[in-house]
């Protein structure tokens, strides 16, 4: 009679017990989506106001190059940034869309892989910006014309305007082996994660992981 009273009380443990390891497992999940979707929706203030900035650089672009048609070194420095602000802009747009079809409510596996496909897609805008290395100049021909009314493109020196060049063509070479290296699976090398995080990614690599405490708990 006591062995029997005995697994009584066990299993009454044992039930008692896997009910408190559910409760905590809710909780914990509860927790930990609710920061995540907090994270979230920091990022997608972020991506808006990114799409904002980028949409009223290339408002600004478009003026300056329309209202210097005559002056194609203008109209050409101007075109080269559009291309990158652009993409900005769309980049931003296709992001704030991916965040707002998170489903909060399903399983931590289908919220972590939208976020991390969120994540290669703000490492892919970032591959893209460094391309615009080489193109630097462009902005030094219009911050020119814009800030001093100078035309630096007719009135800049021989000697200046080859070590501009130089210079540019050094940075093709950086801006290619930038773009291979900044990609999802070298996340993990410390250079790519800190650059990340430092170019708005910060928010997407706190969700990932609140999302990896919770498997790990349920594991």
């Amino acid at each position: 009679m006591e062995m029997e009273e005995l697994l009584n009380a066990w299993k009454t443990y044992d039930a008692k017990l896997d009910h408190s390891l559910s409760l905590n497992r809710a909780m914990l999940r509860e927790m930990k989506v609710d920061k995540t979707r907090s994270r979230m929706q920091r990022t997608l203030v972020a991506r808006g106001v990114e799409a904002g900035i980028f949409s009223l650089l290339t408002i600004a672009l478009c003026v300056f190059a329309v209202n210097r048609l005559p002056y194609p070194e203008f109209v050409l420095a101007a075109g080269v940034l559009l291309v990158f602000y652009i993409l900005g802009f769309a980049g931003s747009i296709k992001q704030i869309v991916m965040i707002s079809q998170i489903d909060y409510a399903g399983s931590v596996v289908d919220i972590q892989r939208k976020i991390e496909q969120i994540t290669a897609h703000h490492l892919q805008l970032i591959r893209l910006s460094m391309l615009s290395l080489p193109f630097y100049t462009a902005y030094i021909v219009i911050g020119f014309e814009l800030f001093f009314g100078v035309n630096i493109f007719k009135q800049g020196n021989h000697d200046w305007w080859v070590g501009q060049l130089i210079f540019s063509a050094f940075m093709i070479p950086l801006a290619l082996w930038l773009y291979r290296k900044i990609r999802p699976d070298n996340i993990h090398l410390k250079w790519v994660k800190n650059l990340t995080t430092s170019l708005g990614g910060s928010s997407l690599t706190k969700a990932v992981q609140f999302l990896h405490d919770i498997e790990k708990f349920e594991k």
